[in-house]
This record gives structure tokens, C-alpha cells and sequence, in this order.
């Protein structure tokens, strides 16, 4: 049983990480690029009001959003280990994707397309996946 909450606690801080970890890489590069990829990462405002939405409570759903592809990754690679590649390149084809769709469906009209805000995304996104990759190794290592 303790082996579990352990290993539950640890599950919990990696999502924790890899959430602050991306929203605070497109913080810095928004100030220095000027691009809009922090909030657009939060950005539910065609799910509900975001005048009614603080900041902490978009982090909450990344951070839930974040926690369910930490669970399943781990859930791949320890029962499906074979499969590991193609899960990474679907997740990361879904992030791909996920940039211009969050523009259109976004509510408010400052989110834009833009080449080098793309690439900073698909750039953070990749080294999400490479941070996620080497926590699930090191959790299931660690948890024999």
C-alpha cells in the first residue's frame, strides 16, 4: 500500500513539473518573442467564460490534462512497451495539431497564427515529451 501512494506522489510531482515546466518555457519566450503561447496553452475560453476563469484554474486543468498523459505513458510502457514509439509520435502529431486548432476555437481575437510562435510550440513540445520519456524510464526503474 505505501509502495503505492509513493508511487502515485511521484506520478503527481512529475505532472506538476512537466506542467510548470512548458508553461513557464512559453512565459519566458513570449516576453522575449512576443507571442501568445502561455495563455494559448490555458487558453479554454470556447469551453467557458474566461473573464469568469483566473489563471491558477487554467493551470489546474493543464496540470489534469498533463497528469492523464502521464498516467497512460506509463501505462504504455510498462504493458506496451512495443508500442512505446508510435504513442510518443501520435502524442506529439496531437500537439502538432492541437496549436491551430486552439487558435480556432479560441474566443478572444489576439491569438494568431505565427510561424515562429509555431515552432517555439512544436520546440516546447518536444522537449515536454523528452522531460516525459526520461521521468516515466526513471519512475519505472524506480518503482521494481
Amino acid at each position: 500500500m505505501q509502495k503505492q501512494l509513493i508511487a502515485t506522489f511521484k506520478i503527481l510531482i512529475v505532472s506538476a513539473i512537466l506542467t510548470l515546466t512548458l508553461y513557464f518555457f512559453f512565459l519566458v519566450t513570449d516576453i522575449f518573442g512576443h507571442f501568445y503561447n502561455a495563455p494559448l496553452l490555458l487558453n479554454i475560453d470556447f469551453l467557458a467564460n474566461y473573464q469568469y476563469i483566473n489563471v491558477i484554474e487554467e493551470l489546474i486543468i493543464h496540470f489534469t490534462i498533463t497528469l492523464t498523459i502521464v498516467i497512460v505513458t506509463t501505462i504504455v510502457y510498462k504493458n506496451f512497451n512495443n508500442f512505446k514509439l508510435l504513442y510518443l509520435t501520435l502524442l506529439m502529431i496531437a500537439f502538432i495539431l492541437l496549436y491551430p486548432l486552439l487558435i480556432t476555437l479560441s474566443k478572444r481575437n489576439f491569438f494568431h497564427y505565427d510561424i515562429k510562435g509555431y515552432c517555439i510550440w512544436i520546440i516546447a513540445h518536444l522537449v515536454f515529451l523528452i522531460l516525459l520519456n526520461i521521468s516515466i524510464k526513471k519512475l519505472l526503474t524506480t518503482n521494481k
